[in-house]
């Protein structure tokens, strides 16, 4: 009994210590842009940047500049509709009109991400207009999110929520910076015509990359320890 009592403790401390380098990931906003006080610097839930860091939000060499998105939808940001006069997202792409920011995990840790949203609007309705989402993971070249909205479509008296789940294994276990773009495009070519976002936000899951440290010390002392009791027990 007193054996039995021994080896339980004794493997129950291994995978204790097993455990402890396999930390649990907890479900978290990674990235997240609401412009508070025309701050281009993402609120995210890990603030002291311990598992991982958001970027500014920066802008796309076809864009003068990120400008503040004033009026009727409000708070937000804005590309001006003179620099989005791409007809498509192929033409936002090659334009370069783009807003982007970067995630990067911290240094022992990895990325689960699991969902991508945004508010979006326009300061008119006269013209075909949208966006499109891309990552760095696949170089820029996969749309994750594109919406085209016709012309006389109703986006000026209200901010739309527009959301989609990252499903892949290129979304999982990400150890490397990763950075998030947004093309947008229309065919307006006045200076008081804007597309306007807001609430960028990027959610998932962020733990420590599992050691092999962990199954290396199961190996050399639990599992022998398993095989003497078992023999032990044979032989008496």
């Amino acid at each position: 009994m007193m054996t039995f009592t021994r080896n339980f403790s004794l493997i129950s401390f291994g995978m204790a210590m097993f455990a402890g380098s396999v930390a649990s990931s907890h479900a978290a906003i990674l990235a997240r842009y609401e412009f508070t006080g025309s701050s281009l610097a993402s609120t995210d839930d890990d603030t002291s940047n311990i598992t991982s860091t958001a970027s500014n939000l920066s802008n796309g060499a076809g864009l003068t500049s990120i400008n503040s998105a004033t009026g009727n939808p409000a708070p937000g940001r804005s590309m001006l509709g003179s620099e989005t006069d791409a007809n498509d997202e192929t033409g936002a792409v090659t334009a370069n009109d783009y807003i982007q920011f970067t995630l990067t995990p911290a240094s022992g840790y990895q990325l689960n991400l699991t969902n991508f949203s945004l508010d979006f609007g326009s300061s008119y309705n006269t013209q075909p207009r949208g966006f499109a989402v891309r990552s760095s993971l696949d170089g820029f070249t996969g749309t994750i999110y594109n919406l085209s909205l016709p012309s006389n479509s109703d986006s000026t008296s209200t901010v739309f929520n527009y959301s989609t789940a990252l499903v892949g294994a290129q979304y999982q276990n990400v150890t490397t910076p990763v950075t998030f773009r947004i093309y947008g495009f229309d065919n307006a070519t006045g200076t008081t015509n804007y597309l306007r976002f807001d609430n960028i936000t990027l959610q998932g899951t962020v733990g420590a990359i599992p050691e092999p440290s962990g199954m290396l010390f199961l190996g050399a002392t639990v599992f022998p320890l398993l095989l003497t009791r078992k023999r032990r027990k044979g032989c008496c």
